[in-house]
């Protein structure tokens, strides 16, 4: 098993050479063997604009997960976007992964 830190800067590029909405720019993932297998900009008519970030433990323990950037409000999603909880954002969100768990979370503000 592997006990890397992975650290992960995702710029987002807006078309036009405008700069990125605020929701896209600058995320950082870190987390002890996780790795970000998507990511997109998502519009919901209900909820607004947000960025949806999937993360993957890619180990057979648990692990943790902190994504930082210019963001105050997150929640988890099931795979067809439905919100499932709140997360809490203090200074960026902190998750707790499972064994080899699949989270996709979206990120507003």
């Amino acid at each position: 098993m592997s006990n890397t830190v992975t650290r992960t800067r995702l710029a987002v590029a807006a078309p036009g050479g405008t700069p990125p909405p605020v929701d896209t720019a600058g995320l950082r993932v870190d987390g002890r063997d996780v790795q970000v297998s998507g990511i997109r900009r998502i519009t919901d008519p209900e909820h607004g604009p947000g960025t949806e970030l999937r993360l993957t433990a890619m180990r057979d323990t648990a692990t943790t997960v902190r994504v930082t950037g210019a963001f105050t409000e997150a929640g988890t999603v099931d795979p067809l976007g439905r919100p499932i909880a709140v997360e809490p954002v203090r200074d960026g969100l902190e998750l707790a992964l499972g064994p080899w768990e699949i989270r996709t979370v979206v990120l507003r503000g």
